[in-house]
């Protein structure tokens, strides 16, 4: 290498990071590096020009800037097993780096040969060495030819890749602009399959996708662009930067093409913030980038007053705010509800005010992909219970499908243009509900037991089993006027079921106002349902008064004697001539007659008609053509058992044809018989295109015509 070029870089690497304002140490705010090792491994020729050492250093400072708390490992690619470091980024000794690498630059010969599956294997020795963590990075920094015969990168460089993989840990390829295309081609491929990429050692690419790659990596967010343009010599650039109220540290990135000109970083009061400023400000400057890193900021628009540059200048920022804002709900909440959808505001986990013009919306995302947004208040209007208690609020639309909803949360003022923003989540899932369907609710006899109500309790259309102490009633008026029982139906070993019989025995005429509720935990959380009001009316049999009957009281009669003579008779014996006895032939008579009514009323009762169909359409069943037993077709003409149709689900159901209607019925409680969605216990009238719901399989009955028939029987509601 030239001396000239060599006096070059060396200076480059011993005057070009200039640290500005208080340090933040390791020890401090870096929490999220967690202990990751960070090896850069640098071909000497890749920075053998002035302008690819001056992006290298810059960098090196974004690295060391962002990461802090990390360690820092420095080697040559001709030199491989020898590492610099460690250098903690963030404290004191990391500027050490630069003299050491400085006299390895010194020392550089180029006719040494890059061996990169050396490069690779002692960079993780290195790491397993130091029981590197999960997230530390191998950067690659090339420029030379190097093999790409098939064999040799599989053979060599494959296997170590997934070496890296396997630890969690990322190669990172850099090639400077004029890199050899065997170079390009192999940090390519070994750096995708570490799932990282290479970058070109540019400004827009290596500078500004690797920051915004640790940014992410690290939950630190993306970079907000502030300003940017090519500016001539004479121009100036002036970018704004919108800081939000409890913004807690915010961090100001200026990626710059020429290494000279003059920045000066603005407060909201139009005061120049400098180094000098050790309480609140840190700034870092390499040759190609500024970073300011200001602790507590005013909140308002700051300012970047850009001057005696050339090219391409962009101002990015980021912040971090001290207001976190969460959801005042469940993780779960039930689908087909109404929901009062709650956030708040807390700073270091304790619940504050945002202040008194503060503006939250919330922007809901259902699994679809839907969104709709909504503005919360806390004003104690709109969903919102009380006003002023810093619990913003509003009611919004029931989430019907089951799964994972987003819920982006907006924190804004009127004074200011700054948001803060969080995204939150919740889950919609079914949870179990009680259907109750009412049956004898009027005209209840006094001390008659009635069936006024019975429950289903289920999941989704699914039977769900619940004890008997889940459901209690709560009586509205007349709560002394009778005995209330609820009874379970065939369930579970352990008492559990969930089909339930609510019986009433009046003991006092009125009217009588009881609501059914529901309560259990599910999910994590206790669950209440309350069944809307039932009324019932109860009335007193009259018994008949009897009236009593005087009969008159027969006069006395006197008495007089009577002599009567008694004549013997002798009877005569008479002959009859009648023909044969009436009863023998009454009874054949009796049985012709029995046949003849038996006949008309057999040829009076409906024949099976209609269809069953499966959910494709096609036709399981024609009950018209259904092929039957003798038996049953003299003694059942217009019933037909589930049984019957070969259809081994619709066992326990019968079939009843009475004119143009079909009824079907069934007592079956488990599993359950619905129709169109609804639990049948008893018997309810089908209507054409009626689906029937067993053992979770779905029929649909067909009439045959365009009538349809809706008639409520025993189990519909």
């Amino acid at each position: 290498m030239k001396l000239s070029i060599r006096a070059v870089i060396l200076s480059i690497f011993l005057l070009t990071i200039t640290v500005g304002g208080s340090i933040v140490y390791a020890s401090e705010e870096n929490g999220f590096s967690k202990g990751r090792i960070v090896i850069m491994s640098i071909d000497i020729d890749s920075i053998s020009n002035g302008n690819d050492a001056a992006i290298f250093e810059s960098l090196t400072g974004i690295l060391s800037t962002l990461q802090p708390g990390e360690n820092f490992y420095f080697s040559t690619m001709d030199d491989p097993e020898l590492f610099l470091g460690p250098f903690e980024a963030g404290s004191r000794n990391f500027i050490d780096y630069r003299s050491l690498f400085a006299e390895k630059i010194n020392d550089y010969a180029s006719e040494n040969v890059i061996n990169l599956p050396e490069v690779m294997s002692q960079a993780y020795n290195k790491m397993g060495k130091e029981s590197a963590p999960a997230g530390s990075t191998l950067y690659l920094l090339g420029q030379r030819e190097v093999p790409t015969d098939p064999e040799y990168t599989a053979r060599r460089l494959d296997p170590i890749a997934e070496m890296f993989t396997t630890n969690g840990w990322t190669i990172t390829g850099i090639t400077p602009t004029n890199a050899d295309p065997s170079i390009i081609y192999i940090l390519d491929r070994i750096a995708t399959k570490t799932g990282s990429m290479r970058y070109e050692l540019t400004i827009d690419d290596a500078l500004q996708n690797i920051t915004n790659r640790i940014m992410t990596r690290d939950s630190l967010g993306a970079l907000t662009l502030s300003g940017q343009a090519t500016l001539a010599r004479d121009e100036i650039l002036t970018s704004t930067i919108k800081i939000a109220p409890g913004t807690k540290n915010a961090t100001i990135i200026l990626f710059k093409e020429d290494q000279h000109g003059s920045l000066k970083l603005n407060s909201p009061q139009g005061q120049e913030l400098a180094a000098s400023d050790k309480a609140s400000l840190n700034v870092v400057e390499t040759p190609h980038t500024v970073i300011w890193q200001i602790k507590d900021p005013t909140s308002g628009i700051w300012t970047i007053d850009v001057k005696g540059m050339e090219g391409d200048v962009s101002s990015w920022h980021i912040s971090s705010n001290k207001f976190r804002l969460n959801l005042g709900i469940n993780d779960v909440i039930p689908t087909g509800e109404p929901l009062n959808l709650i956030t708040y505001v807390t700073e270091e986990s304790l619940m504050v005010s945002p202040g008194k013009n503060s503006l939250v919306r919330a922007t809901v995302t259902a699994p679809n992909g839907h969104s709709v947004s909504y503005d919360l208040n806390d004003d104690g209007e709109y969903g919102d219970a009380i006003a002023g208690d810093n619990y913003y609020s509003t009611t919004i639309a029931n989430p019907e499908s089951e799964g994972d909803y987003g819920v982006s949360v907006e924190l804004g003022w009127d004074e200011s243009p700054s948001t803060v923003i969080e995204q939150l989540s919740f889950r919609a899932q079914a949870f179990p509900q009680m259907e109750v369907t009412k049956l004898n609710t009027d005209r209840m006899y006094l001390e008659r037991r009635s069936n006024i109500a019975t429950i289903f309790v289920n999941v989704a259309g699914q039977s769900f089993a619940v004890d008997p102490s889940s459901i209690r009633a709560s009586f509205g008026e007349g709560e002394d006027s009778g005995q209330l029982d609820i009874i379970p139906r065939e369930g579970t070993s352990d008492g559990r079921a969930w089909m339930y019989d609510v019986i009433f025995t009046p003991t006092k005429e009125g009217i009588t106002t009881l609501a059914l509720n529901l309560n259990l935990e599910y999910a994590g959380q206790a669950r209440q349902q309350v069944s809307q009001s039932i009324a019932l009316t109860a009335i007193s049999l009259s018994k008949p008064v009897l009236e009593p009957v005087l009969e008159p009281v027969p006069e006395p009669v006197a008495y007089s004697a009577t002599v009567v003579e008694v004549v013997p008779e002798i009877a005569s014996v008479t002959q009859s001539n009648a023909g044969p006895a009436i009863g023998l032939i009454g009874i054949p008579i009796a049985l012709i007659a029995l046949v003849i009514a038996g006949f008309i009323y057999h040829r009076a009762q409906t024949r099976p008609f209609g269809f069953i169909d499966n959910e494709d359409g096609s036709v399981l069943v024609n009950f018209e053509k259904l092929e039957r037993s003798f038996f049953n077709k003299l003694i059942f003409p217009s019933m037909v058992k589930g049984k019957e149709t070969n259809i081994t689900e619709l066992d326990g159901i019968t079939f009843k044809f009475r004119n143009d209607k079909v009824d079907i019925e069934t007592f079956r409680v488990s599993p359950t018989v619905r129709v169109n969605n609804k639990p049948v216990v008893g018997e309810i009238t089908l209507t054409n295109s009626s689906w029937i719901g067993s053992h979770g399989r779905l029929f649909n009955f067909l009439t045959g015509n365009d009538t349809t028939i809706a008639e409520h029987g025993f189990g519909d509601d």
